[in-house]
């Protein structure tokens, strides 16, 4: 279900708001780069949300985060 959302979001949300905005500053290159930026904003979007998900099911996304990373840092 998560891919289908992130998917759709991707494809109309995210590629709607470039193609709004883009074009009108930067022409038929706005248009253009309208495609990218959606793919990033996806992926940033879909990043957000997996991290949202492993901190709400206890899973620390970021491992050199972790209390026992940082204890080895600071050493014995």
């Amino acid at each position: 279900m998560p891919a289908i959302i992130l998917t759709a979001a991707q494809g109309i949300v995210f590629l709607l708001i470039p193609f709004l905005i883009l074009p009108r500053y930067l022409g038929l290159t706005g248009f253009w780069l309208a495609f990218p930026v959606a793919d990033a904003m996806a992926l940033l979007f879909g990043q957000l949300w997996m991290n949202s998900e492993l901190r709400r099911q206890g899973i620390n996304f970021f491992w050199w985060k972790t209390k026992t990373a940082m204890k080895r840092r600071e050493g014995p």
